[in-house]
C-alpha cells in the first residue's frame, strides 16, 4: 500500500493511493488506485471528489464451505431446507467508484452534499432459490437444474418439494448512483444559556440497475432497476426504498441533554403481484389472495433520548424508541414486515447507567 499527498497549492490538494493484493491460487492478484482531490474555493466552501477501483476476494467459506438452512419458500408455502455450497471457481468482486461533492461551513451552520456512483463487476452472491425452483417446476424433466431439487414424491410439484441446492456464485453486474446530503445549525446561547442544534441527513438512490442473472448458461431473471422495490423476486438484492432521511433537535444545558430524532423511509412496491396467503408468509390470513401489502407504506418513527452527566463521571441515560408506537409497515413476508428496513418492536424504553473509575 502506497499513499502520496499532493499539495498543489494552499487551496488545492490531492491524495493518490495504490494498493496491491495477491490472493494466490485461482483468485490471483490485483492493483487498485484511488485519487482524491480537495479544492478550497473560499473559507466557507470546499469542493471534493474521488475516483478509484476496489477489489474483494472470496473467503475460504465461499470457496469451499457448505451449510444448510431453513427458509420460507413461496411456491411451497412453507419453510424448506436450502443447501448452500461454496464455489472454488469464484472470481473476485471488483468495483469502480466515483464521488463528487461540496462542504459548506459558515458560522453556526454546516452542511454537505455528495453525488456517488458505484459500478460492481462479478459481485459475489448466493444464487436465489426461488427462480431456480420456478424453472424446475415449469419443466420438471427438461430443466438443467432438476438435479438440484429434491421432491418427496412424483410428479414433482410445489406440494412435494423438499429441498434445493444453491451455490455461491458471481452474480450480475450492478450500476448504482445516488445523492447524500446533511445539514446542521446550532444556536449556542438560547433560553438562558442552553445550546440548541437542528440537523438532519438524507440518502436518495437515483438508480440501482442489475444486469440479467444467468446461471449455467440459462437466464433466470431479466435486467431490472431495484430502486423502489421489495426485491423478493431477486433474493440477492436487498429491499430498496428510494430515499431515507433522519432529522433531529438537540437541547443541551449544563449537565442535561435532550435529543429528539425522527427517522423516515419512503414507500416501495412489492413487485410479486398476487400471492396466496401462505406464500405471503401469513398462514392466519384467509386464502386465496392477499392483496394487502402490494405497496409497503412509508415509515416515520420518532425517538426521544435524555442524558445526565454528573461531575463524578456518572452518566444516566433514558430513551423512548418509537415514541408513538408506530411499528413497521406491513409487508408480505414471513415476519409480516420487512426486517431489512423496518423496526417492529414498537415503543421501547431503555435506561442506562455508567460510571468511570480512576485508572480505568
Amino acid at each position: 500500500f502506497t499513499e502520496l499527498n499532493l499539495p498543489f497549492s494552499e487551496q488545492f490538494e490531492g491524495q493518490l493511493a495504490i494498493r496491491h493484493e495477491d490472493y494466490g491460487g485461482s483468485i490471483g492478484a490485483t492493483t487498485n488506485p484511488k485519487l482524491s482531490l480537495r479544492y478550497e474555493v473560499t473559507e466557507d466552501l470546499v469542493l471534493r471528489g474521488s475516483a478509484g477501483t476496489t477489489f474483494r476476494g472470496p473467503s475460504l467459506n465461499q470457496l469451499s464451505g457448505q451449510f444448510t438452512s431453513l427458509a420460507f419458500v413461496a411456491q411451497a408455502g412453507a419453510f424448506k431446507a436450502i443447501d448452500t455450497f461454496g464455489n472454488s471457481a469464484l472470481d473476485p468482486e471488483t468495483a469502480t467508484t466515483f464521488n463528487v461533492g461540496a462542504v459548506f461551513n459558515r458560522g453556526d451552520f454546516k452542511g454537505s452534499i455528495d453525488f456517488w456512483s458505484f459500478d460492481f463487476k462479478d459481485p459475489i452472491i448466493v444464487e436465489p432459490f426461488g427462480p431456480l425452483l420456478a424453472n424446475v417446476l415449469a419443466n420438471p424433466t427438461g430443466s438443467p437444474f432438476a438435479n438440484r431439487v429434491t421432491f418427496s414424491a412424483n410428479p414433482p410439484t410445489a406440494a412435494t418439494f423438499e429441498r434445493i441446492r444453491v451455490n455461491i456464485a458471481n452474480g450480475p453486474d450492478v450500476n448504482t448512483s445516488g445523492i447524500d446530503a446533511s445539514a446542521e445549525y446550532s444556536i449556542p446561547d438560547v433560553l438562558g444559556g442552553a445550546a440548541v442544534t437542528f440537523g438532519g441527513d438524507m440518502s436518495y438512490v437515483l438508480e440501482y440497475k442489475v444486469d440479467a442473472l444467468v446461471i449455467d448458461g440459462v437466464q433466470i431473471a431479466a435486467p431490472f432497476d431495484a430502486v423502489g422495490r421489495f426485491n423478493r423476486t431477486a433474493g440477492y438484492i436487498r429491499p430498496m426504498p428510494q430515499w431515507k432521511a433522519n432529522v433531529f433537535i438537540d437541547y443541551a444545558r449544563d449537565q442535561h441533554n435532550l435529543r429528539w430524532v425522527a427517522r423516515y423511509s419512503t414507500d416501495y412496491k412489492d413487485e410479486r403481484g398476487d400471492l396466496p396467503s401462505a406464500a405471503a408468509g401469513n398462514i392466519f390470513l384467509a386464502p386465496p389472495v392477499l392483496d394487502r401489502g402490494r405497496t409497503i407504506d412509508s415509515s416515520l418513527q420518532q425517538d426521544l433520548h435524555y442524558r445526565w452527566k454528573g461531575d463524578n463521571d456518572l452518566t444516566i441515560t433514558a430513551s423512548v424508541i418509537d415514541l408513538f408506537d408506530e411499528g413497521a409497515p406491513f409487508a408480505r413476508f414471513e415476519t409480516n414486515f420487512d426486517p431489512y428496513t423496518g423496526r417492529a418492536f414498537g415503543r421501547t424504553f431503555k435506561i442506562g447507567v455508567s460510571k468511570k473509575f480512576g485508572g480505568f
